[in-house]
């Protein structure tokens, strides 16, 4: 017959602390029912996660299991993914740097534009275009002029 402590280290793996507090059970069944009552229950589990363009490479060895040609195949399409992702990525940093361009120049000629009209409000004696001129040359050319004594030293 096993003796109480055996039968407690076999069936939940418990420290051997609970058995000696037992007060020496007439049976065997109310040694379990104290064991039972006593003890905690422990459980491992164990989770594994992988993230990445291609599978792990134990997941890669098994495609290989099946055909000889996947893991070359999985590995192609993932450069080929990234390839794709770089030049998209690189076709819109091109299209906002011209647009930077464009909208950068057309600040710049905006006073340039202003004074324009603002000579053809001149020589055509329109008073109305003479003000708006110097009105919208001023108003654009103010940030710059601000700027311009900010930054001495």
């Amino acid at each position: 017959m096993e003796s109480n402590r055996d039968l407690h280290t076999e069936r939940d793996g418990t420290d051997a602390q609970a058995v000696t507090n037992l007060d020496s059970p007439s049976t065997l069944e109310e040694a379990q029912n104290e064991i039972q009552a006593q003890s905690i229950l422990v459980r491992q589990e164990v989770y594994s996660a992988y993230s990445g363009p291609i599978p792990a490479p134990e997941q890669l060895a098994l495609y290989a299991n099946i055909d000889p040609s996947f893991p070359e195949r999985i590995i192609r399409m993932a450069e080929l993914e990234q390839a794709s992702k770089t030049s998209n990525l690189q076709r819109l940093v091109d299209a906002e740097a011209s647009s930077t361009k464009i909208i950068t120049y057309s600040v710049a000629a905006l006073p340039f534009a202003f004074l324009a009209f603002t000579a053809f409000g001149v020589f055509s004696s329109s008073t109305l275009g003479i003000i708006a001129g110097v009105v919208g040359s001023s108003l654009s050319a103010t940030p710059a002029i601000l700027n311009s004594f900010r930054n001495r030293k």
